[in-house]
């Protein structure tokens, strides 16, 4: 769903880097109907977390714009 917004489940994720380091963190999450939606995010501190941890199955929230927030 190309403007998925409100709370999902995050069913993969990666962080991309560049030369400075973290560029941005995408996620595949999946809505509470079943849709699933794809979203980006380069919050620094957000982007950390998820390269230090596991975020297979986390709460997140979709924006309806393409971003997503923890």
């Amino acid at each position: 769903v190309a403007e998925a917004a409100g709370p999902a489940t995050v069913l993969t994720y990666t962080v991309m880097y560049g030369r400075p380091g973290p560029e941005r963190a995408v996620v595949l999450a999946e809505l509470p109907d079943g849709r699933r939606g794809l979203a980006v995010s380069t919050a620094p501190e957000l982007m950390a977390a998820m390269a230090a941890d596991d975020w297979l199955g986390r709460a997140v929230s979709l924006d309806g714009r393409g971003g997503f927030s923890a």
